[in-house]
Parts: C-alpha cells; sequence; structure tokens
C-alpha cells in the first residue's frame, strides 16, 4: 500500500513540474507565487544590517550572468536556477544564490557567504556601508532623544 502511495506522490511531483515548466516556457510564471516551492516570504523586519547590505549587493536574471563556472544551483535552497530567476552575485568571491534565499540568510545576521565565509559585502564598499550604518544609528539615537524629551514634557 505505501509503495503505490510513493508512486502516486512522485507521479503528481512530475505533473506539477511539468506543468511550472509549460508556464515558464510560455512566460506564465505570475501565476504562481514562486517555481521553488522551498522559497519563503523574505522578513517583513530585517535587521538593519541586511537591509543596508542589500544596497551594496546587484540584483539581476539569472539568464544574465550565465557563464561556464558558475553554478547551476542554489546552495542555500538546492534549486537549480531558471532563466527569470533573481540572483545576487557576491563580488568577494563569485557565487550566486537566488536573491529571496541570500536575503533570508542575511536576515538571520550572517554576513558572509553561505558556502565560502568569505564576506558578503564587497571589500570596496566597506567604509561607506559603516558610514551609512552610524548615520543611521545617529538618526536613530536622535530620535529616541525627541521621543524621551516629549514623554517628559
Amino acid at each position: 500500500m505505501s509503495k503505490y502511495i510513493l508512486y502516486i506522490f512522485s507521479l503528481l511531483c512530475s505533473i506539477q513540474n511539468i506543468i511550472l515548466s509549460v508556464l515558464h516556457l510560455i512566460r506564465i510564471t505570475h501565476v504562481v507565487e514562486s517555481h521553488h516551492p522551498n522559497h519563503k516570504k523574505p522578513s517583513k523586519n530585517p535587521p538593519l544590517s541586511a537591509v543596508l547590505t542589500r544596497e551594496f549587493l546587484a540584483v539581476t536574471n539569472f539568464v544574465d550572468i550565465q557563464k561556464k563556472d558558475l553554478a547551476t544551483s542554489c546552495a542555500v535552497c538546492l534549486n537549480d536556477f531558471m532563466e527569470d530567476d533573481k540572483i545576487r552575485c557576491l563580488k568577494n568571491c563569485t557565487h550566486i544564490f537566488h536573491e529571496c534565499c541570500l536575503d533570508s540568510w542575511m536576515n538571520q545576521v550572517k554576513d558572509t557567504c553561505p558556502i565560502c565565509r568569505s564576506p558578503i559585502l564587497p571589500v570596496e564598499c566597506q567604509d561607506e556601508y559603516i558610514k551609512r550604518l552610524r548615520d543611521v544609528a545617529t538618526d536613530l539615537h536622535d530620535f529616541h532623544d525627541e521621543v524621551l524629551l516629549i514623554h517628559e514634557l
């Protein structure tokens, strides 16, 4: 009995993959939220470090960056890249990931590549990142002081 359930489940998964592939081929991908079932929606309250880091990481379609030596699947979700997938390329190590996968990784306050542990933030951007982080921290501190002043009134 369990053998038949596995066959049915396998058949249903195959049918789903065929339907998704056909929809992808005819450019009707908006019907399905994501063609990668284990992609999660981005966090509504990502950490400040992740938000700032994203500003320095370009997003492009996989089809636009295909080269011989690039990975064909995402090391975070293990799904193969499709032509219209949004990809983040890490400049320090050249590893690539789905945008949402790397964003989820950074939302866990992880600042290194999931594969090789080199810094996610490009080396040439670190000074600007620190400056922006200090500016935001100063603004938050000023805002906090204003709130305290209002409460004292």
